[in-house]
């Protein structure tokens, strides 16, 4: 298994290292394909009309340059455009009427690679709003349902071909209607938003916390083991317990906060994602009618999680 993680690891960082070649070595021969044509320009001997195809053939680059590179693409245009046009005046000195012409235009293209960056660069940044908002809880802040499918069946995939092993958490929080009859919807949201930050902060980066829906929430837990479970369940009755203490501290009559949790593991509970999800459920279940025996007195609640 730890053999199966290492090679996962060393072939992620290749394939990153190889696409990191491939940009740069496309990045240096468009530095130097774009060198070339501008040293053409100074050239008195070579007919116009072969300089219009080459500004053609430059104007082309350039746009490429800053779609694909963005900043980098800036910077680079403006130095080759700069220096091209510092030489070409130095040699002709403004004499050639068509060099001039050349000049012109380049100046002008130049004008417009800033326009089109202001472009790009806001509408990627648009996308990615768009793209948050489609994999965001509005409330929470946290992924969404959408997402975690995504990202369960990456992970599926992954663990199937490597032969890893990974889990779906499902975490419910208990009398939550109670809650927002008792003490109104606002505060039940209160409560959502609490559980999402605090159990949030305990979630690995290679892991992924979501609100499945109404009072639920989804752990993925990726490179699971035998020990994940005892570590998890800690991590979340240590959030419970903030959550409960922060309420306590502006009211020490509201209900604490508790939550029932259900394991589905990756191959042993299921080899596909209902059958995970159903398990998982299948335990919360239990754990939940575990804490539906106790009276539901807000002095007799603990303030820990429900865990089967």
């Amino acid at each position: 298994m730890l053999m199966n993680r290492n090679h996962l690891k060393r072939k992620r960082a290749a394939m990153k290292k190889q696409v990191l070649n491939r940009k740069a070595y496309k990045l240096i021969k468009l530095v130097i394909i774009m060198s070339l044509i501008t040293a053409i320009y100074p050239i008195q001997s070579i007919d116009f009309n072969i300089k219009l195809i080459c500004m053609i053939a430059l104007i082309f680059l350039t746009y490429y340059a800053v779609i694909e590179f963005k900043k980098i693409g800036v910077i680079l245009v403006t130095i080759l455009y700069m220096t091209g046009m510092v030489a070409v005046a130095i040699m002709t000195r403004f004499i050639d009427y068509h060099t001039n012409a050349v000049m012109a235009f380049q100046l002008s293209t130049l004008i417009s690679v800033y326009y089109l960056y202001a472009y790009v660069n806001k509408n990627e940044i648009a996308n990615k709003r768009l793209y948050e908002s489609s994999i965001l809880d509005d409330m929470t802040g946290i992924y969404n349902k959408r997402y975690y499918r995504l990202k369960a069946e990456e992970e599926l995939a992954r663990a199937s071909r490597y032969g890893l092993r990974f889990a779906i958490i499902l975490m419910d929080v208990d009398h939550f209607k109670l809650i927002n009859d008792r003490y109104g919807h606002l505060y039940g949201d209160e409560i959502l938003k609490s559980i999402a930050v605090e159990v949030g902060k305990g979630i690995r980066t290679e892991d992924t916390f979501c609100r499945y829906g109404g009072d639920e929430y989804i752990i993925l837990i990726s490179n699971y083991c035998d020990q994940s479970r005892i570590r998890v369940k800690e991590r979340i009755q240590n959030s419970i317990k903030v959550v409960n203490e922060s309420r306590n501290e502006k009211n020490r009559e509201m209900m604490p906060v508790s939550i029932s949790i259900g394991f589905g593991v990756y191959p042993e509970d299921g080899t596909n994602l209902d059958d995970l999800f159903a398990y998982a459920d299948g335990e919360m279940y239990e754990a939940k009618m575990e804490a539906n025996k106790h009276v539901f007195k807000a002095e007799s609640l603990e303030a820990c999680a429900t865990i089967h």
